[in-house]
């Protein structure tokens, strides 16, 4: 709701500016395009005043996702224009029409790609080398974080993930937390729950919890984690002899435990997995010892838009890399927030093959 609120502020402002730069002020297209926009804004706010008066079911999803065509629409136009003043003074007007009627096309096309780049996940694989562990040459490890379930992935989008991961036949199935978007009842649906059980009772899975658990009815959302598998809140556990898992809880927990307290628990020379949901507090990861830290959180940012926002908090907001004696993985996440699009991004699921010959 506070996307939308700002969105159509901030971004209605500027489309208004663009109008009035790109068509004479009495132009028919200019008052269609005008008219048009605030008609969708009237749709809005009895949407609004609906979802204010405690009715809930009205999904928000057209809107948010208009919004983030429009803003990428406008980000392409200003920067057009801003060339365009710049270095074209003499065609300046003339680049302006053109660029508003272009951008409409690819900003539809470019919708249409970030849609698919969520409702068709991909399988993205990583081979990492760990010390060695007595009995144990490799082990195959499925990470899912982000799923977010809700008003935006439902049980369709998890009927894709089951039959993505059955496919992979992991040893052990990690979920990276932000399982649940906002309101658990989505996950309580009937038919999400057997499709998540299904996926969760094919082998060993172990849960961490991210920040959208946070967000609201925490204890409703620790007890359906729980009743998915393994719930590690700071915990500790033994996954193979010599092999440690370390499931720290969310960032946004100010009271979790230090990871150099949960690393006292894991004898000095086993092999260890940190499975934490934001990428945060690398270095003290690093200096912890831990071998491999898996992580999400950032969906790669989602949107192109968001990569400078996302990439200010963090290390790094994608991908497989190494300092020192630690392996980092952070994955895009399932699942999305806010909109089904993304663009610059895409859904996917970590598919890891650990090798255990360091």
């Amino acid at each position: 709701m506070l996307f939308s609120i700002v969105g159509f502020l901030l971004f209605g402002t500027l489309y208004v500016l663009v109008l009035r730069r790109v068509f004479p002020p009495k132009s028919f297209v200019r008052g269609a395009l005008l008219g048009g926009f605030l008609l969708i804004v009237l749709v809005w706010l009895i949407w609004l005043v609906l979802r204010l008066s405690g009715v809930t079911d009205i999904r928000a999803l057209p809107f948010t996702n208009f919004l983030v065509g429009l803003s990428v629409f406008l980000f392409f136009y200003l920067l057009i224009d801003l060339i365009a003043s710049l270095f074209v003074k003499n065609r300046a007007e003339l680049i302006r029409r053109y660029a508003f009627w272009l951008l409409i096309p690819i900003t539809v096309t470019a919708a249409f790609i970030g849609h698919k780049n969520t409702v068709e996940p991909r399988v993205t694989r990583y081979e990492v080398h760990m010390p060695k562990v007595a009995g144990l040459d490799t082990l195959r490890v499925l990470l899912v974080s982000d799923i977010h379930i809700g008003d935006i992935i439902r049980a369709e989008n998890a009927r894709r993930l089951d039959s993505l991961a059955k496919r992979e036949t992991p040893d052990i199935l990690l979920l990276g937390g932000d399982m649940i978007d906002r309101d658990p009842k989505y996950a309580r649906d009937p038919e999400m729950m057997r499709l998540v059980r299904e996926l969760t009772e094919r082998q060993d899975t172990y849960l961490v919890l991210g920040n959208h658990e946070y967000y609201s009815d925490l204890g409703e959302k620790i007890k359906w984690a729980g009743e998915m598998g393994t719930l590690l809140r700071d915990s500790v556990v033994e996954i193979y002899p010599g092999l440690y898992l370390i499931g720290r809880d969310s960032h946004t927990n100010d009271e979790r435990i230090p990871l150099n307290d949960l690393m006292s628990r894991v004898p000095t020379d086993a092999a260890t997995i940190l499975l934490q949901h934001e990428p945060l507090a690398l270095d003290e990861i690093r200096a912890s010892g831990i071998d491999l830290s898996l992580h999400g959180h950032t969906h790669n940012g989602q949107v192109f838009l968001f990569w400078p926002l996302v990439a200010l908090a963090h290390e790094r907001t994608y991908g497989k890399w190494s300092r020192g004696t630690t392996t980092h993985i952070v994955s895009s996440g399932f699942g999305v927030s806010t909109s089904t699009l993304r663009i610059g991004s895409h859904s996917e699921i970590v598919m890891l093959t650990l090798v255990f010959d360091k």
